[in-house]
């Protein structure tokens, strides 16, 4: 997805290239030990140990394919995913006022305080 998206999305291709180049500034060295915390799944321990997750897609967000890939993953390393995926949706849709978003964000909004009561 993230060669299939044009330009008038909100997280374009240039955008994901400067995050990436801001997010590794100055330690091109340690750009592989370090991937792990940009990726996950290039973790040294793998996925298993990882908590429960909760993954929203957006068919019109560059990291769709990503987000899918990522919850596949966590799922073949026996975790806990709900992943919801909203055809229509772009990145950052929880900054939207959508009605079409409210459930999910309510959700969210849910597991969270769930999570929170849990501690």
């Amino acid at each position: 997805s993230r060669h299939e998206q044009t330009e008038s999305f909100v997280l374009t291709p240039r955008f994901m290239e400067s995050f990436e180049s801001i997010y590794f500034l100055g330690a091109e060295k340690q750009k592989e030990e370090l991937s792990y915390l940009f990726n996950p799944m290039k973790h040294p321990s793998g996925l298993s140990g990882m908590p429960p997750a909760f993954i929203v897609t957006g068919g019109k967000d560059i990291l769709q394919d990503d987000g899918r890939i990522y919850a596949d993953s966590l799922r073949a390393a026996g975790v806990q995913v709900i992943h919801k995926h909203l055809p229509k949706t772009i990145h950052a849709f929880g900054m939207s006022d959508d009605v079409e978003h409210f459930p999910v964000i309510s959700q969210i909004i849910s597991l969270m305080q769930s999570t929170e009561n849990n501690k």
